[in-house]
């Protein structure tokens, strides 16, 4: 069962939010339904970086992860800062959530990911 402390923050589309991978919440990426399409091109890069921490996590002991997950929020930060911050004039704008909804988790993602991803 994902931690209560990520059930309790906001969640986006299939793929983000703390535990929220392939529109559920997980423990691990081993039962993660990765044919699971990501809602519009935010989720997508939420995708991008739950598979990039999968890929850490089957390469590398626990002890040698941390500077790789870095990577992967930086990655995740720069990317979501190249899209608009006019969430209709994404490639594939958000239709499940609201704009404002889209606007503001697109802003929380730069600034937490990329805090995370200067560590």
């Amino acid at each position: 069962m994902a931690k209560l402390t990520h059930r309790m923050l906001p969640r986006y589309g299939n793929w983000g939010g703390p535990g929220w991978s392939g529109g559920q919440w997980q423990d691990n990426y081993e039962n993660t339904d990765w044919s699971v399409p990501a809602r519009d091109s935010l989720d997508a890069l939420f995708k991008l970086h739950d598979k990039a921490y999968q890929q850490v996590i089957e390469k590398l002991p626990e002890d040698e992860r941390e500077p790789k997950f870095n990577e992967a929020d930086k990655v995740l930060s720069e990317s979501a800062n190249k899209l608009s911050s006019n969430p209709s004039k994404w490639e594939d704008p958000p239709k499940t959530v609201s704009w404002w909804y889209a606007w503001g988790y697109r802003k929380l993602v730069i600034l937490i990911f990329g805090i995370r991803g200067r560590t």
